[in-house]
């Protein structure tokens, strides 16, 4: 990546789409919730629906920990981000906006393998970039991984491990955008 060079994404090509999925399991959760605060209020004798307080314990019961667990998911894929790199930076993009993050702001990243998104053709990890002071879009920035099909599972992601080297770049440099091209070529590319 030279001077003036376009962005290069690290996102997938599909966060968009795994968006929309995370916000379409919230609204799912939602739903559910208002169903289990009738069941509940149906196990004190208020009739909603027709099934006995032993059913509704049932379901309750197994439905509430899958209701939560939608919830989580549904929540953890609605704030993924796009995220490009371009020489010294980093671009992270959503529907309402945009923002750049110098590079020697990074402080940590990591692979969330709970979290990654394995119904796509190429399992996507999600990567949490944790900044150094707060951007428009929070301290920590969650993204979606391109998918590899390189044995990555006991080794760390390609993308990782680049914007690590430009964290560690810009953090000897000052500035950061020296070393960038140099470790750039170094990484693997997905």
């Amino acid at each position: 990546m030279g001077e003036g060079a376009a962005p290069s994404r690290l996102s997938h090509r599909l966060t968009p789409a795994v968006k929309a999925w995370g916000v379409f399991l919230l609204g799912i959760a939602a739903v559910s919730v208002v169903i289990h605060s009738a069941w509940v209020l149906e196990l004190f004798g208020v009739q909603f629906l027709t099934l006995n307080q032993v059913s509704t314990a049932l379901v309750l019961f197994v439905s509430a920990p899958l209701t939560v667990l939608v919830a989580m998911q549904g929540w953890n894929l609605a704030r993924l981000k796009g995220v490009s790199v371009s020489p010294g930076e980093l671009r992270l993009n959503e529907i309402l906006g945009e923002c750049a993050v110098r590079c020697c702001d990074i402080e940590g990243v990591r692979t969330n393998r709970w979290l990654s998104v394995n119904l796509l053709p190429t399992p996507a990890p999600v990567v949490t970039i944790t900044l150094k002071k707060p951007c428009r879009f929070g301290r920590k920035v969650r993204f979606l991984a391109r998918g590899t099909k390189i044995g990555w599972v006991n080794d760390v992601h390609p993308d990782v491990i680049l914007l690590r080297r430009m964290a560690e770049a810009a953090g000897r440099d000052g500035a950061g955008e020296s070393d960038v091209a140099a470790s750039d070529q170094e990484v693997p590319q997905v």
